[in-house]
């Protein structure tokens, strides 16, 4: 039986049968309150989880001094952490449980406390033993605990997931060049140390539909695409459809009269610079543009705008957008807004979905 045709096995939600404790790490978040003395600790959860967030909450509470405060309904997405709802109490820090983009560079301390989910790697290795030439294993955040039980590093190129300052970090943890020097690069909070310009495999363990996935199937051009999940076991992908929805939307741009720029974020960097080099984009192009922040960009919220022609949406790379079935305009990203009205912007040139990488200033040759 070839790897492809091995069953894959993956629990793909949370294992609800580990204790509370142990599951959302109450002893972590308690031994960093106390000793980083927070006095006004934020608890971010996602909607699966708030159900259990007020037992995580009085756990917390049963062994720190001072009350804790549960935020639920986010203002923007649930994998961003809301340093403004936290503002609004004078919290000291947040403790962010599940799923997180990383994204974001917050002003208040974060603790980040990642789902767990488990997985069967046997199939998994058997495609890596059969593959040839360099991989690179990309995974939804919930597996990264199992990474190094799973994986050695003459395996595969695995991503190390950073946080905060650990940004600047030269090599990853998993480097297998660390006598050439510092040559990492870093790519949606994960760093990656390759020894050829492009690497000839990928492997994604999670969705298809997962954000995550879709941001680096965009990055690595040429090299083959496979993806393990837990509704279709291990298959190969191919990007020939993405690209398509991206040649439609960029037709869409071109024939609208004017944008629409909705902001979804005030903490990543370089938000008000990516504002300003759409209108100037757009006035290039004798387009009109216009502003707004509604918070989370649902469907309810943007159908107030039947006027405006197309979205383009500034924020977070693994935020939920509506899709054409449910918006009548299109919603689109700075990439899209690139193709089509840079001229300097080809198809040639590495593609990403972080408009931190697009705006003015910022280099698109990745690797």
């Amino acid at each position: 039986m070839s790897p492809v045709e091995q069953p894959f096995m993956l629990d793909d939600d949370e294992d609800r049968n580990i204790p509370l404790k142990d599951r959302f790490e109450i002893q972590k978040c308690v031994d960093w309150i106390k000793t980083n003395n927070y006095s006004k600790v934020c608890l971010q959860f996602p909607d699966t989880f708030l159900s259990e967030s007020v037992d995580v909450a009085l756990h917390i509470e049963e062994q720190i001094s001072n009350k804790t405060y549960i935020l639920g309904d986010t203002t923007y997405g649930s994998c961003c952490v809301d340093e403004i709802a936290a503002q609004h109490i004078g919290g000291d820090a947040i403790i962010h449980f599940g799923h997180s983009c990383l994204t974001s560079s917050p002003q208040i301390p974060v603790l980040n406390i990642f789902r767990k989910r488990k997985m069967d790697f046997s199939a998994l290795k058997s495609l890596i033993s059969e593959i040839n030439g360099s991989i690179v294993v990309i995974y939804d955040i919930g597996y990264h605990h199992l990474l190094e039980k799973c994986f050695s590093k003459k395996d595969a190129i695995i991503p190390e997931i950073l946080l905060g300052n650990e940004h600047n970090k030269d090599c990853s943890a998993y480097c297998k060049m660390k006598e050439t020097g510092a040559h990492s690069e870093v790519r949606f909070s994960r760093g990656y140390c390759l020894p050829e310009v492009t690497p000839k495999n990928i492997i994604y363990i999670g969705d298809q539909t997962d954000a995550c996935f879709k941001n680096f199937s965009y990055l690595f051009k040429g090299a083959e695409i496979w993806n393990c999940s837990f509704k279709n076991g291990i298959e190969k992908y191919s990007i020939l459809n993405a690209y398509k929805h991206i040649s439609y939307l960029v037709e869409e741009i071109k024939a609208a009269g004017s944008l629409t720029v909705v902001v979804v974020t005030l903490t990543m960097k370089g938000y008000l610079e990516a504002i300003d080099h759409v209108k100037m984009l757009a006035k290039k192009c004798n387009k009109k543009v216009y502003v707004i922040s509604v918070g989370k960009p649902t469907v309810a919220k943007l159908t107030n705008f039947p006027e405006m022609e197309l979205f383009v949406v500034i924020g977070c790379t693994e935020l939920e957008l509506p899709s054409r079935r449910e918006l009548i305009q299109p919603v689109v990203g700075l990439l899209e807004v690139e193709l089509a009205l840079n001229s300097n912007r080809t198809w040639n040139d590495t593609l990403t979905r972080d408009f931190r990488d697009l705006i003015p200033g910022k280099l698109i040759l990745l690797f």
